[in-house]
């Protein structure tokens, strides 16, 4: 009988720790190996990564699986490394090899590989500059691999919209241009904030409008949640009424990353059987360990934007923008409301109406209480 907790957040799942979406996983995988790319939206914390990991663990093993984080990407020569470290790492791991196909299809580049305890680095010449040619390069890397090796390949580009942080559109045509004449890799483009990945891939003046399907993940079906709650406590030797699994299924609305936080620290604080009251006060328990983030928060908001989002915490299926929600929480004019629904999106603080993080819509309530700051 296992003894840890069985329950993570925060943290990149695979195998038994990742719950179900068989239904997306057959999705991606169907129209990746068809040859179609994919545009994965997901709001934050939902387990895109997660999912594009498992999905690359399922592929066949004649698929050639690539994983490339854009996250933080700075500049065009970060861009270029991560690119190759990925391509050339996952297609050649054995070094001996991976020095004869860096001589053989990068020729625009000086490349150094560097072993710092049995890993192993590709390091751009120090001072080289990154221009046309040499991201050109880069960006048809993916195809020679695929051609060198007669098998398919399967790109997955993470926080995809971090690209347009380096203020160059030239970067993104040139990508287009190559990665749409490649006939044996499939691209998935993933990202978390959905108003920039929409602009890079459904606005038409952009060079990847429309370049692949778009696909959106959200909430893991309560049913799901629901088996998965109940065996890992189980096999961890406690027990959870199903009471209790319904009422933190209503808390979270199967958000994966809630609703594993939550179920962490009720696993942590019960010895044996859990129920509903527990869950309350488990609930309640975490927004006052968060408090001192939250208060953070708190103060560096506008006193319009703290009236809405106890307005938000306190009625969530409200009108924000009808007369008496208005004049409850003295948010003045309609006008007031949307620049500060704006702002808070801008922080996000909210997203499609809601305080996404349910912990701190919980702290605003139990502190403030449909009352004034």
């Amino acid at each position: 009988m296992q003894s840890r907790n069985p329950f993570k957040y925060g943290v990149v799942v695979t195998g038994d720790d990742f719950i179900n979406r068989k239904e997306e996983i057959n999705l991606l995988t169907k129209n990746l190996l068809s040859g179609q790319s994919i545009i994965l939206y997901s709001s934050r914390r939902l387990g895109k990564t997660s999912l594009m990991r498992q999905t690359m663990l399922l592929l066949p093993k004649n698929v050639i699986p690539i994983y490339i984080d854009f996250f933080g990407i700075t500049s065009k020569k970060i861009l270029v490394k991560k690119m190759v470290n990925e391509l050339m790492l996952s297609a050649y791991p054995k070094i001996t090899m991976l020095k004869n196909m860096i001589q053989k299809l990068i020729s625009k580049l000086t490349i150094k590989i560097v072993i710092v305890r049995d890993n192993i680095e590709l390091e751009i010449k120090s001072g080289e500059d990154i221009f046309l040619e040499e991201l050109s390069e880069v960006f048809d890397l993916s195809e020679k691999i695929a051609e060198k090796k007669g098998k398919k390949m399967i790109v997955m580009f993470d926080e995809f919209q971090d690209i347009v942080e380096l203020g160059e559109n030239n970067i993104e045509k040139i990508m287009r241009s190559k990665f749409q004449h490649h006939k044996n890799v499939s691209y998935l483009f993933a990202g978390s904030k959905i108003s920039m990945m929409r602009k890079l891939f459904a606005n038409s003046t952009q060079a990847f409008y429309k370049f692949g399907k778009a696909v959106h993940i959200g909430n893991i079906p309560k049913k799901e949640f629901t088996s998965f709650i109940k065996t890992k406590f189980e096999k961890t030797g406690k027990k959870i009424d199903i009471r209790a699994i319904e009422k933190i299924l209503s808390f979270t609305d199967g958000h994966p990353y809630y609703t594993q936080k939550l179920c962490q620290q009720i696993w942590y604080d019960t010895s044996q059987v859990v129920n509903k009251d527990i869950v309350t006060i488990t609930i309640q328990k975490i927004a006052r360990l968060e408090a001192d983030f939250y208060e953070q928060i708190w103060n560096s908001l506008t006193v319009t934007q703290k009236r809405l989002l106890i307005g938000l915490a306190n009625e969530p299926r409200a009108n924000r923008y009808s007369e008496g929600f208005i004049k409850r929480f003295d948010l003045k004019t309609s006008a007031h409301v949307k620049r500060a629904f704006d702002s808070l999106e801008k922080k996000r603080i909210l997203e499609k109406g809601k305080i996404i993080d349910i912990f701190f819509s919980e702290w605003i309530k139990t502190v403030y209480s449909i009352t004034k700051p």
